[in-house]
């Protein structure tokens, strides 16, 4: 028992230890001088709250992310956003929170900007489902948009297309020259509640 206690108590040393090295390195405290670097705060299984005011924006997850504090330019590899359901109008349809997840991704959270690569994967509560190479998210523009082969497939519907565009304010997906692969009901339905241009 006196064991446990013990092992407890140092696990508590450990943590306390590390989270002040954590403190000290990212609040900037003086060091020895040595060669230029460009100031890093190295992150392992990050978990990030984006809010506005008080409502919850985005929820992220990374298994490692480097961000520079003097440009605010972060890279992150196993990266997740799930982004919760927000309010929509009455034509259209409620998808539930959306999740998007990349195996590398890097850009500027105070530019609103991200890209992601290596296999860029969307998923809605409702069943909604993406796929592509690599997309791109500029958030002060509205818009979202990737150059490579996107496929959109959910309840009754499999859409395929070169590519995307993404006008988040209106929620108007363009996904070019796109093509209808399947609909697994008599109508098809433009997928998450957005009107597709074809």
């Amino acid at each position: 028992m006196e064991e446990a206690a013990q092992g407890g108590n140092i696990q508590s040393v450990k943590r306390v230890a590390g989270l002040a090295l954590f403190l000290l390195v990212a609040c900037g405290v003086p060091s020895e001088p040595a060669a230029p670097a460009p100031p890093s705060i190295e992150l392992f299984s990050a978990e990030s709250f984006d809010y506005r005011g008080t409502e919850l924006r985005a929820h992220g997850f990374a298994d490692h992310v480097l961000y520079r504090r003097d440009t605010g330019d972060a890279r992150g590899e196993r990266v997740k956003a799930i982004f919760p359901s927000r309010a929509r109008s009455a034509d259209q349809r409620a998808t539930g929170a959306t999740s998007i997840d990349a195996p590398r991704a890097w850009g500027n959270p105070l530019a609103q900007s991200a890209d992601g690569e290596g296999g860029v994967r969307l998923a809605t509560e409702s069943g909604d489902r993406g796929a592509t190479e690599r997309a791109s998210y500029r958030g002060e523009q509205g818009r979202a948009f990737g150059d490579r082969p996107v496929r959109l497939e959910g309840p009754g519907y499999t859409v395929e297309g070169p590519g995307f565009q993404l006008d988040t304010a209106h929620d108007r997906l363009d996904l070019g020259k796109a093509e209808l692969v399947s609909t697994g009901v008599s109508e098809a339905r433009p997928p998450a509640g957005r009107e597709v241009v074809r």
